[in-house]
């Protein structure tokens, strides 16, 4: 990680930490829509109606709205329990154009009742989401609703983090020298700056900024002694002093050095491609690889238990065997074996640096699982068919039925495949692709037009993947 993401990770966890208790009027149904739609849990606005009121419809339209939007049972329950019936805006679902300006008008009202508080929260949300650019215009309307000077501080911080990450470095300059007027005894205002200056070739500013960031961490607050940027801020220092003492002839043979290994690993690996290829994994254990005219290999398999524990060194899978697919594997697990191959081949001197094993996107799945049947669920003997589906308690070794026309096995059912690619716009899950003996329902989820979503950190019995070794783009 980083050094900006661990300063952005600790503007966050000080946003939580705040108790920012600014006194607003009762929270009406459009706020609560609102502030679900930006990002805030049934749990935090429970909080907020209990603290602040209600004085919303509370009705079944007004419910069967904010369900849409994320209430949970036991927001709805305690907003039912606070409603005072208010009535209900007229229906204005008769002309287009009525429509659009009563949406209009909800916006501009909802504004007037977010507090500077409620503008850092769905910065902080945004931010989390990488929607930057959101984020830094809901800190702006934070500073013109004349913040308290904590709100200000962290609305700042923020604000710096974000720019950061779209390389606005004069504008993030700016914001923390602002913030260090503010409160010049806090490290974390200093660590920032520090990055921000590195980021700008300052390194005598970012190893002063950083120095005096190491000697204020012992005036921070308890409960900010332990957010993760807080360990980073020495090791980043000292990184900073070598890299400044490093003679320029040292890093240019460095340089120099890199450049021409990955230009020899350019040219051995150029001769492979067209051809099928094996990588090494450990214990013996090869990735077999299939060359795919678009470009690129693609697994022959979906990767086996004995493949991720070569490379993992354990084996998650409820239906254990060495040529079964791994399941039970999440997708932030498949990329972890996906990043760990990748290194291991570079090491090596056999992959280039332009290259990558990674997951699947949507395109080159469908490319290489279609055929020349894309909305066939069965395709002779190399895909499951229902009936077989319906009777199966478990995978199968991969391999056990035919390969399609490239030479790929198991690429409709046996486990479903995930990709690189959100499912959502909201990014709450990834894709997963083909059907497997515990998703397909019907023979349309065996379609290779089918497609379904799987939450980024959990396994499943069902889900697997495949790889690619495709360009690192």
């Amino acid at each position: 990680m980083k050094p900006i993401k661990f300063f952005l990770s600790a503007i966050i966890v000080m946003v939580g930490l705040s108790s920012l208790s600014v006194q607003a009027e009762s929270l009406n149904d459009k706020q609560v829509e609102t502030l679900l739609s930006s990002g805030f849990s049934s749990t935090e606005l429970q909080a907020q109606v209990k603290a602040k009121g209600y004085t919303g419809a509370a009705d079944a339209e007004t419910f069967q709205r904010l369900k849409k939007a994320g209430a949970d049972a036991d927001l709805i329950l305690l907003l039912k329990s606070k409603g005072d019936a208010v009535a209900m805006p007229p229906n204005t679902d008769s002309k287009t154009s009525t429509t659009a300006n009563f949406t209009n008008s909800i916006g501009m009202e909802i504004s007037k009742h977010l507090s500077a508080t409620d503008y850092i929260h769905i910065a902080e949300t945004k931010a989390q989401k990488k929607d930057f650019k959101g984020a830094i215009s809901d800190c702006n309307q934070a500073l013109a609703l004349d913040p308290t000077t904590q709100e200000k501080s962290l609305t700042l911080g923020l604000l710096m983090a974000c720019k950061m990450t779209i390389r606005d470095f004069d504008g993030a300059l700016a914001d923390a020298n602002e913030n260090i007027k503010i409160d010049p005894k806090n490290a974390l205002h200093f660590y920032g700056r520090g990055i921000v200056k590195k980021s700008m070739n300052d390194l005598d500013g970012a190893i002063a900024d950083l120095n005096e960031a190491v000697r204020l961490i012992p005036e921070l607050p308890e409960e900010l002694r332990s957010v993760e940027a807080i360990p980073h801020i020495i090791p980043v220092r000292d990184r900073l002093i070598a890299l400044k003492n490093t003679k320029p002839d040292q890093t240019k043979d460095a340089d120099r050095a890199l450049l021409l290994e990955s230009k020899a690993a350019s040219e051995k690996f150029a001769t492979l491609k067209g051809k099928d290829m094996k990588l090494p994994l450990g214990n013996a254990v090869e990735l077999e690889l299939v060359w795919v005219p678009a470009g690129y290999w693609v697994g022959k398999y979906e990767v086996t238990q004995q493949e991720y524990e070569a490379v993992i060194g354990s084996n998650p899978a409820m239906f254990r065997g060495k040529r079964r697919p791994v399941e039970q594997v999440s997708w932030n697990n498949a990329m972890e074996f996906c990043k760990k191959v990748t290194g291991q081949a570079r090491s090596s001197g056999g992959l280039p640096v332009d290259w990558q094993v990674t997951l699947p996107t949507e395109k080159q799945w469908e490319y290489f699982v279609a055929d020349a049947t894309l909305n066939d669920a069965v395709v002779g003997g190399m895909s499951w068919n229902i009936d077989e589906i319906s009777k199966q308690r478990g995978t199968m070794p991969v391999g056990s039925k035919g390969s399609n026309r490239l030479g790929l096995y198991d690429v409709r059912g046996n486990v479903s495949e995930l990709c690189a690619d959100w499912f959502d716009k909201e990014h709450t899950s990834h894709t997963m692709r083909g059907g497997s003996w515990d998703f397909v329902i019907s023979a349309e989820d065996l379609k290779v037009t089918y497609r379904d979503g799987w939450w980024s950190d959990r396994g499943s019995p069902g889900v697997g993947f495949r790889v690619v070794l495709a360009p690192a783009n």
